[in-house]
């Protein structure tokens, strides 16, 4: 298997680009901009229809994860919203024990949307957990229903306050692959990441 090796990554800001990149890039990005927001219904059918999620920050899961993944910004409400689905799946939890529900798949898209949503500062846990995001997920969720419906409530309100700071970052990081799992490229399949920009917007 290959490592991951580091690569050079573009970015670019909302209402102008930092660097030049590749037409097929700059089309890609557009298709972000325009496709219609997700419903929640469909949503929760695509959802449902998941049958492998990937092991961070690797490349397996099926191809309905990463298409979720790829719709990019415009799924992230409808993510937010199914944080508190309960409805169990038969897809196992690594390094955890059980099995993942629709909420759990949710919030795993939204991280490979988003890539430095600040999971302890939103839930406010103070516990000592090792910097794995999906641990302290996991652990706090664990807890109960109030936990997941307290998750939302932060994880929007934080969506709200940097949705315009978000900056589309082109991944070029070659990742370790497998012929067993979906994508056969050692490529990110969505091609890059948001992250939240530290300068102020230009909007």
């Amino acid at each position: 298997m290959k490592q991951k090796q580091k690569n050079a990554r573009n970015v670019i800001r909302k209402g102008g680009i930092v660097c030049c990149v590749p037409f097929s890039v700059l089309f890609l990005l557009s298709s972000y901009t325009t496709a219609q927001t997700v419903n929640d219904d469909e949503c929760i059918k695509e959802l449902a229809l998941v049958k492998d999620v990937p092991y961070s920050p690797e490349l397996s899961g099926d191809s309905i994860y990463w298409s979720l993944v790829i719709r990019g910004k415009n799924i992230i409400p409808c993510l937010i919203s199914n944080l508190t689905n309960t409805t169990k799946t038969n897809i196992n939890i690594p390094n955890w024990g059980g099995y993942y529900c629709l909420g759990d798949i949710a919030f795993s898209i939204l991280c490979h949307i988003v890539h430095d949503i600040p999971i302890k500062e939103i839930i406010m846990e103070k516990k000592d957990y090792p910097s794995d995001k999906d641990i302290t997920y996991f652990s706090f969720v664990s807890y109960g229903e109030s936990n997941r419906q307290f998750l939302q409530k932060k994880l929007l309100q934080w969506y709200e306050e940097n949705e315009n700071k978000l900056i589309w970052v082109v991944d070029t990081t070659s990742y370790r692959t497998s012929i067993d799992w979906y994508s056969k490229s050692n490529q990110n399949p969505a091609h890059g990441y948001y992250m939240v920009s530290n300068q102020p917007s230009k909007d």
